[in-house]
């Protein structure tokens, strides 16, 4: 899961991208890659077209999905799941739930906006999944930003908005949801944990570190060391941490298509 000619971490509209399942496809064809996984964010929607759409251009197509999750109630961590089953109860359950709490949260972060002067109504926000991209960008389209970075720097920044918390599911429970619907779990792009010291930091090193052995130790199978923005160095001492731990080295782009702003 780790050659140069693998992506096993891309989105779709399903969740927080901005193209359909058969598009990534498509974008991972005229890249030149043999096999790919869309990983899209709490669900599995679009994965049936996905994997109908690889079939047809040759490209080996692996089920996924990204939970976001809390780690022992204090940090935010991005786990994988590959190989799942996507019609697993306990899992579609799962998704479900996180759904529920996603939609309480914009209609938080919708009346928030419209209180500042950013008034954006459904129409401006399609699909099932709404995200605070697909509210950047309908921002922009409404004229009331230049771009979607200006949300994020300027908006969803503030401290009335970072009070609207995203409710998560805790890591061990994503593990065991991954492990249950016959996947392997995999920890997302480590080198970005945040509040593990200085990045890059031999501090960084060791708390990361110090998590990936607990996650390991509950089942968790691999490791994103292959990431779009790690560095050498990054890729390089996770890559020894992943091997210290009897961990499979995945990569994966992140590409959530163009005119994306996380």
């Amino acid at each position: 899961m780790n050659s140069k000619d693998s992506d096993y971490h891309i989105h779709t509209y399903y969740s927080d991208g901005t193209l359909s399942p058969a598009q990534v496809v498509a974008w991972a064809k005229d890249k030149g890659l043999s096999h790919m996984a869309i990983t899209d964010h709490d669900g599995v929607d679009g994965l049936p077209e996905g994997a109908a759409a690889a079939r047809q251009v040759g490209i080996d197509f692996t089920y996924g999905i990204e939970l976001s999750t809390l780690f022992e109630g204090r940090t935010g961590l991005h786990i994988l799941g590959y190989g799942i089953n996507a019609e697993d109860e306990a899992l579609k359950a799962a998704c479900e739930k996180i759904r529920i709490w996603r939609e309480e949260r914009n209609e938080k972060l919708l009346a928030a906006l419209a209180q500042e002067g950013y008034s954006i109504s459904q129409e401006y926000l399609p699909g099932s999944f709404i995200s605070k991209p697909a509210m950047a960008r309908a921002m922009t389209f409404l004229g009331y930003i230049k771009e979607p970075k200006e949300a994020f720097d300027n908006i969803f920044s503030t401290e009335k908005m970072r009070k609207i918390p995203k409710q998560k599911i805790d890591s061990y429970e994503a593990i065991d949801l991954i492990l249950g619907a016959d996947g392997m779990a995999v920890l997302a792009h480590p080198g970005l944990i945040r509040h593990q010291g200085e990045r890059g930091s031999e501090e960084f090193f060791a708390k990361v570190e110090e998590i990936i052995q607990k996650l390991a130790a509950h089942g968790m199978g691999g490791l994103e060391c292959c990431y779009s923005k790690h560095s050498e160095e990054e890729e390089m001492r996770l890559s020894h941490i992943a091997e210290k731990h009897n961990l499979i080295i995945t990569r994966g782009s992140d590409y959530h298509g163009p005119e994306h702003r996380r």
